[in-house]
């Protein structure tokens, strides 16, 4: 371990490095000569599934709840699940993976410990399809952040705040306003083949 309490599987996510593709291998060499403790946790609370949220793939996901890791894992200081993480790395691979292995109104209602539900951190972070999928889930575009100062972006301290304005902070409003659209076309559609008399 080094100071931060990394183990070598840690290193097998790394923003700097495309992951290697014995990324897989080394899982299951890992698991073949027992390693147990998946959710181990380093000193900012975490764990491999949390890097391999951020910087992985929808398979290291698979693979590493395969192997015990757990979805619902939380990070120390802002109380974030592996999902939180695929959100705010914009990593659709790992996120298509997670949002499948939960409910969809645990996901609308999830917020971290600076108040911010899911929506709002993918409206700071941009991606058009993970937005989409969080409307689509049932995320409400109106819900407000609570008031804080704990990792919010600048200009946007002490204030409660609606996706869509984060979004446009961000520099977002485009991708914000497609997902937007995109969601309300799909419902229209919806509505339109139902059956009569359904």
């Amino acid at each position: 371990m080094n100071s931060r309490a990394w183990t070598s599987l840690s290193y097998l996510w790394d923003p700097e490095f495309e992951n290697h593709p014995t990324t897989s291998e080394i899982l299951d060499i890992c698991f073949e000569k027992e390693f147990s403790n998946w959710n181990y946790k380093d000193t900012l609370g975490w764990g491999p599934i949390h890097r391999a949220a951020a910087f992985g793939r929808g398979r290291d996901i698979q693979n590493l709840m395969f192997r015990g890791a757990s979805k619902d894992l939380s990070t120390t200081d802002r109380h974030w699940t592996p999902i939180h993480c695929a959100i705010m790395y914009g990593n659709e691979s790992t996120f298509e993976v997670l949002v499948q292995q939960m409910n969809s109104y645990i996901l609308t209602q999830m917020k971290d410990s600076s108040g911010w539900g899911l929506l709002h951190l993918a409206a700071e972070q941009g991606s058009e399809k993970i937005m989409f999928q969080l409307i689509e889930l049932g995320a409400d575009p109106d819900a407000l952040t609570i008031p804080s100062s704990i990792a919010i972006p600048k200009g946007l301290e002490y204030k409660e705040l609606r996706a869509e304005t984060i979004a446009e902070h961000c520099g977002h409003r485009q991708a914000y306003d497609n997902a937007m659209r995109a969601a309300f076309t799909t419902s229209v559609n919806m509505e339109t083949i139902k059956v009569p008399g359904d």
